[in-house]
């Protein structure tokens, strides 16, 4: 099933310090007609962030992060 958000498609911040699980989750989202943007960490999300030329509209962390 595609997710059909509207006219663009939904800006995310997808943050996991485990680079397959974020590979994969990121494909998936991709494959639903999201726009992803990935951290592999909160430092990189943080700049990520900082840098944004685009508001990023939604972020998905891992809850279990060093």
């Amino acid at each position: 099933m595609m997710i059909s958000p509207g006219p663009l498609p939904v800006r995310v911040l997808l943050v996991d310090d485990e680079v397959q699980q974020l590979a994969v989750r990121a494909r998936v989202m991709k494959a639903s007609g999201l726009s992803v943007t990935t951290a592999s960490g909160p430092i990189e999300a943080i700049r990520i962030l900082a840098g944004a030329i685009k508001k990023i509209e939604v972020a998905i962390l891992d809850y279990d992060m060093p």
